[in-house]
């Protein structure tokens, strides 16, 4: 087992070493791959070199460690095109400036249709906003557009009546559902 263990890090530490610079540019899903095919090489190449009760718990760990890189969504950021920190704060400046919530909200339809938002992005946009009834239509407008839709809850609290709440949860789980 310390064999194996040895033998691994010195391979990672190998390729470490050798393309960090070009682990730089790899996306998420990329390293996915790249881990797998790492644990798909030490299986077939150092596992069958271990005792029998060495084995067995390698396999064992190999296989906890393909369980755990299954697991990770194959969702990245990278693939969208987030706005920018600076375009973003020039958006919700001009939003705070406009004096009419049905120009603010056709600033907001504008920028969803070509742009991609984080729900703290989000967050901060609804509060350019007074009103609940705004809110939940700017919601609306902007939910396709949000990456991180996991976060979504976070939305809620900007909200103090139930029932505008429980408008927003429809319009999250009616998404989440017509996706499906």
């Amino acid at each position: 087992m310390k064999k194996l263990i040895l033998i691994f890090l010195f391979i990672a530490e190998f390729h470490f070493t050798q393309d960090f610079d070009q682990r730089n540019y790899l996306s998420s899903n990329q390293i996915k791959d790249k881990i797998y095919q790492n644990l798909e090489k030490l299986e077939l190449q150092f596992l069958r070199k271990l005792n029998n009760n060495d084995y067995l718990k390698a396999k064992e760990i190999i296989f906890d460690s393909y369980l755990l890189l299954f697991s990770i969504p194959d969702f990245e950021f990278d693939d969208y095109l987030i706005m920018s920190e600076q375009d973003f704060k020039q958006l919700v400046s001009d939003l705070k400036n406009e004096s009419f919530t049905e120009d603010k909200l056709t600033i907001i339809e504008l920028v969803s249709n070509s742009n991609n938002f984080t729900v703290s992005q989000v967050y901060q946009i609804l509060e350019t906003i007074d009103f609940s009834e705004d809110r939940i239509e700017a919601i609306e407008l902007l939910y396709p557009s949000i990456v991180d839709k996991y976060n979504s809850y976070r939305l809620l609290s900007l909200f103090n009546n139930s029932t505008d709440k429980q408008t927003v949860r429809n319009i999250i789980s009616n998404y989440n559902y017509l996706r499906r």
